[in-house]
């Protein structure tokens, strides 16, 4: 198969693996995982067919607040993956 891959497009791909194992992109993913799953929480909780307003103003507060502590500071979740990156890093070096 690799035959079948021109070099123009081989050189592409090596690029692209390139920067999928950098470490900058897997800590931003984890980020934006962070942020989806907060997002993905509010869009469940204000689908619900008789959601009184109040419960609406709550669940977008809530979701505020957790944005904002986590701008403060990293995730548990982010904590992790940072030490498995400098450890992998470091184990590079």
């Amino acid at each position: 198969m690799k035959d079948d891959i021109s070099p123009v497009y081989a050189a592409k791909y090596k690029g692209y693996v390139k920067v999928l194992k950098s470490c900058k992109l897997i800590l931003f993913l984890v980020c934006y995982q962070d942020i989806v799953e907060d997002l993905a929480e509010l869009s469940t909780s204000l689908q619900y067919e008789h959601l009184p307003i109040s419960a609406v103003r709550n669940n977008v507060f809530s979701i505020l607040m957790s944005q904002e502590t986590k701008r403060n500071g990293p995730s548990q979740r982010t904590k992790k993956v940072q030490q498995q990156v400098y450890a992998a890093k470091s184990s590079f070096n």
